[in-house]
């Protein structure tokens, strides 16, 4: 399977998505790449999780007015990202599919909000082939869920978005590559990428 999806609008820098449920170490994935990618003089413009900003009710509380505002603040964020200062590479911490997972687990409990969510995920397709690659970490079983005002520390809650990811990357047209488990070969196997990708 292909690695990555063209680009309609250029120019633009490459840009690169890492997603996954939690807990996955996504987080300190993007960190480390960022700090060893600008260590070689690569410049990075990190876009961090857009839930910690969201106002409005998250997971079980979830609906389809907060996912419609996640999905507006991480399109805003991304183009930001890639237009302010001169980056060679964007790198997102989690994404439009994250976004659209969550939302999928909604339509089980809320048949009722089925016409809104399909309106979603249609939003989103055009803009998920704005990523360049798109890299999946799966959930990690022996890390603890600390709860933290946005995860929920629920091992069942957990495996629900994991299992729909997969959907939405389907559903989005996303190809994606799974990542291994060991966070130095995730960072080592991403940067190999996007050095080629900026030819350095």
């Amino acid at each position: 399977m292909p690695e990555s999806i063209i680009c309609p609008i250029p120019p633009s820098p490459a840009k690169v998505l890492v997603t996954g449920a939690f807990p996955t170490g996504k987080t300190t994935l993007c960190r480390q790449l960022k700090s060893l990618l600008e260590q070689n003089e690569i410049a990075v413009a990190l876009v961090s999780e857009v839930p910690r900003r969201c106002p409005l009710p998250l997971n079980r509380d979830q609906t389809p007015l907060a996912s419609a505002w996640l999905i507006g603040e991480q399109i805003r964020a991304e183009a930001e990202a890639a237009t302010i200062g001169t980056p060679d590479v964007v790198v997102c911490d989690r994404g439009l599919p994250d976004i659209i997972s969550h939302t999928f687990v909604l339509r089980e409990d809320n048949p009722n909000w089925a016409a809104a969510i399909d309106l979603l995920v249609e939003m989103s397709v055009s803009w998920c082939r704005t990523y360049t690659a798109v890299w999946w970490a799966r959930a990690a079983p022996c890390l603890p869920i600390e709860a933290d005002g946005v995860r929920l520390a629920d091992k069942d809650f957990q495996r629900t978005p994991e299992s729909s990811l997969k959907l939405a990357l389907g559903m989005l047209g996303i190809a994606h590559q799974e990542l291994p488990s060991q966070t130095n070969a995730r960072v080592s196997l991403i940067a190999d990428r996007i050095r080629s990708l900026v030819r350095r």
